[in-house]
């Protein structure tokens, strides 16, 4: 029996080609975008981590003391800073310029022994030996020797062992023995270079601060990968996964869609096998079967085209998007299998939804369902979605209430599906209310447009709802974006009150002097001015029993000069709010942990108001105010004259100091922006591969409804109705299906929107080109579509169409 249900349920897949096909080609393309995308994204982070190491090596933080310092490392310092804990391995150098070969040429030349991290930091395999050396390949073309020749260097004769690559931007190198090295130093240096790794979890900069106690005229370099390339890397994977996620939802309500249609299209054939003796787990088994070869057909051929065309992909979006680049070796065929079968076990969980409907309903009770004028029957499916949706009101207003993300996020997505599922019943409604008020005065041929449009509501369902669906994705999505890039910029523009910040990683940890630090800054011809700020803190202002949260922070700035140290700068904001105003006392508290209560602490004074002040619980102080608690700098804020030259300058302090990170508002922005456009570039693809899938699963879908009613239409001919009055009442009801799907949509995208942004409100920036090209691109497609059926239709005789019965 399970052949004859094989070759039946694929003998019933090949009489639909049409609707089976849309499927296929939706599950299709969602698996090569989804594959495409995450295989991207796995693939440009484990690029640049090689990109990274391959440029530094393996070390994480390099010790030594600047050029032309009088101090050296001794064996007993070395030592001690090995021993630190968090260090794993470490190695140390000796580096001088020597001369080399018959031009007696000076090169730079490193001393070591072999281990894994000089191999990593200076790329070579080969065993160093004290009779060896090695040379990089520009080298070794001037001196014009091969491996195995030799070299005399300070009077020594060494063989060639290894000829090594020019790494991008690097010098002529020469790498010899440790003790070759030990007659060109100074008394008591053991090393000019060391060379550490941490352990797996170790904190970089608490082993730089503890290296800088040992001796701080020691520069220390932390061997780090920019923050705002991986924070960007971060966010860009966040995103792609989230658009994955869309993707698969989207392509699973198409394709749950079709086969509802592929069912009721089936029901002649399902009548006439329950009538020889099917039972409804062989149908069951029939409707499951063709989900699973529609599903494995997509998905696989879906993979594979990712694989042979990732490449090309991948060099498609670093030329378009500019986005970072990937290796060049993208076979990793385990990643994708699971991915492939990810998206084959998601599709199938929704395809078992009309399997499942063909074992509990009798084929009759199918077509008789789908051709009801009213809803009362489902009473139960409308008071569900209203309830879901109330349900996601609730829990949105309780975690709204209390700014509790566990439930403000999961009442929103309920509220989301609750309103899906209620929108049929608001289809049905409008078109209800639009018969009743315009009714006939809209001409016969529209009026009964609009009548037959009832029973059909129901089947159209997965329809306007994969459109509202996609539309509340454009809506949402682009504005989302235009508003977090907007902000995004607003911010940066803000957070840099100068083109130059330092930011202090170590935080409260830190030993920095700022006034030391200032006065060394200043030193520099290239900067202009230097301002500071400490670390935020947590007050409250005791107002008429009310308990005002303030966040003081101490600052060098403008905006403090003049102020006493009982005085605070309070927000434009904050002072309307509680009516203070410049001269006013106020009694200042803290929250005392022992006591679980707001302690007063003294009263200070309102020394301005200032409009500057962004943020309403923004308060700033004296670097000496009492309230001050924690001296420590947290941002430094550099005015230079010569901004490059400026930059130049900030390494050498850098070195000093490495908790110290340099950013500018210039590469902030530029950063910025090439994000924005990374995220944009690939929201826009996925949503080009959305409405594509969308679109081709819904007009499937309405043209494969429409031909169903072909008889209908060969009746309303036979009664004088004319092709064009056939073409128009195609039209009205597909157009209105689809605006009816637009309008929800776009509305409910809106709504989201709105209530995702109402628990941290901010200005709303519409993308109105996209939006408005989604939604006349669907209408357009719509109205060629219905307009190409509606004249096939018409242009087939009447006698043959009258024999057609949902064919």
């Amino acid at each position: 029996m399970r052949k004859t249900l094989w070759g039946m349920a694929l003998r019933l897949l090949k009489a639909n080609r049409l609707l089976i096909l849309f499927s296929t080609i939706s599950i299709l393309c969602s698996t090569l975008l989804i594959s495409t995308m995450l295989m991207y994204t796995l693939n440009a982070q484990r690029t640049m981590e090689q990109s990274f190491r391959e440029m530094f090596g393996e070390a994480d933080i390099m010790v030594s003391y600047p050029p032309a310092h009088p101090d050296v490392l001794t064996k007993e310092k070395a030592e001690r800073i090995v021993s630190l804990p968090g260090v794993e391995e470490s190695a140390y150098v000796l580096s001088r310029f020597l001369h080399i070969g018959e031009s007696n040429m000076p090169v730079w030349t490193i001393g070591t022994t072999s281990n894994d991290l000089t191999r990593s930091t200076y790329k070579f395999t080969s065993e160093i030996t004290p009779s060896t050396i090695i040379l990089n390949e520009e080298l070794a073309q001037y001196l014009n020797v091969a491996i195995d020749d030799e070299v005399v260097i300070e009077g020594m004769v060494l063989r060639v062992s290894e000829i090594t690559e020019d790494l991008q931007g690097s010098v002529s190198i020469a790498v010899i023995h440790y003790d070759h090295m030990q007659p060109f130093t100074e008394k008591g240096e053991y090393a000019n270079g060391l060379m550490i790794k941490l352990a797996k979890g170790a904190n970089a900069l608490s082993v730089a601060q503890k290296i800088r106690e040992i001796d701080d005229q020691l520069r220390i370099d932390l061997v780090e990968q920019n923050e705002l390339v991986a924070s960007n890397m971060r966010t860009l994977h966040t995103f792609i996964i989230m658009m994955s996620l869309l993707v698969l939802v989207i392509t699973s309500l198409l394709v749950l869609s079709n086969l509802e249609i592929l069912l009721y299209k089936l029901r002649n054939q399902i009548v006439i096998l329950r009538s020889i003796g099917a039972t409804t787990r062989q149908i069951g088994q029939i409707m499951l079967v063709q989900s699973f070869v529609i599903n494995l057909v997509g998905t696989v051929f879906g993979g594979g085209a990712s694989v042979l065309a990732m490449n090309d992909l991948f060099r498609l979006a670093e030329r378009v998007f500019h986005m970072p680049a990937t290796t060049e070796n993208l076979s990793n065929m385990p990643v994708v299998l699971i991915i492939v079968a990810a998206c084959f076990l998601i599709f199938q969980i929704f395809m078992i939804i009309p399997a499942y409907r063909s074992t509990r309903i009798l084929p009759l009770e199918i077509a008789e369902e789908n051709e009801r004028l009213d809803f009362k029957h489902k009473k139960k499916h409308k008071l569900r979605g209203l309830g879901t949706a109330l349900t996601g009101s609730a829990l949105y207003l309780f975690g709204y209430i209390d700014e509790n993300y566990v439930l403000f996020f999961p009442g929103l997505f309920i509220l989301f599906i609750g309103s899906l599922l209620f929108m049929p019943y608001v289809i049905e409604k409008v078109i209800h209310g639009t018969l009743k008020v315009v009714g006939r005065r809209l001409g016969r041929h529209v009026y009964l447009t609009f009548k037959n449009m009832l029973p059909q509501v129901r089947r159209n369902a997965f329809a306007v709802i994969s459109i509202s669906l996609t539309l509340t994705i454009a809506v949402f999505g682009t504005t989302l974006l235009s508003t977090l890039d907007a902000n995004n910029l607003r911010s940066l523009k803000e957070r840099y009150e100068k083109p130059i910040m330092l930011y202090n990683r170590l935080g409260s940890e830190s030993t920095l002097d700022h006034h030391l630090l200032r006065e060394t800054l200043l030193k520099f011809d290239s900067i202009r001015d230097v301002q500071y700020e400490g670390a935020l803190l947590h007050n409250y202002i005791l107002l008429n029993d009310a308990e005002i949260k303030i966040t003081p922070v101490a600052v060098h700035s403008p905006l403090t000069e003049g102020l006493k140290d009982d005085e605070l700068v309070i927000s434009e904001k904050l002072a309307a709010q509680y009516h203070l105003q410049a001269g006013d006392e106020i009694l200042i508290g803290y929250r005392d942990a022992e006591h679980q209560d707001v302690l007063p602490t003294g009263i200070y004074r309102i020394g301005r108001v200032s409009e500057a002040l962004n943020q309403s619980d923004y308060t700033l102080m004296t670097w000496s105010n009492p309230l001050n608690t924690k001296s420590t700098v947290t941002r430094i804020y550099i005015d230079t004259e010569d901004e490059q030259q400026a930059l130049a300058d900030l390494e050498t302090v850098r070195e000093k100091y490495p908790e110290l990170q340099i950013t500018t508002l210039s590469e902030a922005l530029e950063q910025a922006r090439a994000g924005f456009v990374q995220r944009w570039g690939i929201f826009i693809a996925v949503l080009s591969v959305i409405i594509g899938c969308s679109m081709a699963g819904v007009l499937s879908g309405l043209m494969n409804q429409v031909m169903s009613k072909r008889k209908e239409f060969a009746v309303l001919r036979t009664v004088g109705v004319s092709p064009a009055g056939i073409v128009c009442n195609i039209l009205v009801q597909v157009c209105l299906y689809v605006g009816l799907g637009i309008v929800c949509g776009s509305i409910l995208g809106v709504i989201v929107l709105v209530l995702v942004i109402a628990l941290d409100p901010t200005p709303i920036t519409f993308h109105f080109p996209t939006i408005g090209l989604t939604g006349i691109g669907m209408l357009l497609l719509t109205v060629a579509t219905s307009a190409i059926t509606g004249r096939h239709i018409t242009s087939r005789n009447i006698l043959q169409e009258m024999m057609m019965d949902g064919k």
